[in-house]
């Protein structure tokens, strides 16, 4: 991995006044691990902030809390305001994209009504409940598009890095909304992870 210029400070484990306290339990080095938050992150203030990066059984996951739950350890410190976590797949779980799936919940209808226009039996879903003299049916239309809705961008992460990177800087981004007090936005979370991670294929040059 070529070494990338990164000023952000991450701090020691019981030293949170300088930068972001970072834990990392994940499979992945944490000398790397470190690097590459520290890239990420590095146009946001983090101070007072815990990362804990994980193993994940999926691609990547993650959250920002705005506060620390009790039970984290990060929550013994003093300090800490604010946390981070990141949880990372195995090196088989990639390259994987930001695509999900979302449902669209039609009316309840008579089951003698013809479905909605494009229902396809095995696709779509179907709730049932009981009515007067019978019963109704809802469909469930599946929606596929990037995280956070259409006007997200489209994120390719070709391995584990990649998707560190992405991910931190999209956790990162809510706890930027949290401090500006800005509207909490996935949608803006995920520009800002993309732009990251153009920024960080363009340092490595990768493609």
């Amino acid at each position: 991995m070529h070494k990338l210029i990164a000023n952000l400070i991450l701090a020691r484990p019981n030293d949170a006044t300088e930068g972001p306290v970072l834990k990392n339990t994940s499979r992945y080095p944490t000398d790397e691990v470190r690097e590459l938050i520290a890239f990420a992150v590095d146009e946001i203030s983090l101070a007072q902030v815990a990362i804990h990066v994980k193993n994940c059984r999926y691609a990547y996951a993650g959250r920002a809390y705005n506060g620390v739950p009790g039970i984290s350890s990060a929550a013994k410190s003093g300090t800490v305001q604010k946390l981070i976590t990141i949880r990372i797949g195995a090196p088989d779980k990639f390259p994987v994209d930001n695509m999900c799936t979302t449902w669209k919940y039609h009316p309840w209808q008579a089951p003698d009504v013809l479905p909605p226009a494009g229902f396809t039996p095995g696709r779509w879903g179907q709730r049932v409940r009981k009515a007067r003299g019978g019963y109704e049916v809802r469909y469930l239309e599946p929606r596929r598009h990037p995280y956070g809705g259409q006007r997200a961008p489209l994120i390719t992460m070709a391995d584990w890095r990649e998707a560190l990177v992405a991910v931190a800087a999209h956790e990162a981004r809510h706890i930027w909304q949290y401090q500006a007090k800005a509207r909490r936005s996935e949608v803006d979370a995920e520009h800002f992870a993309a732009l990251r991670l153009e920024m960080y294929r363009g340092a490595t040059g990768s493609p």
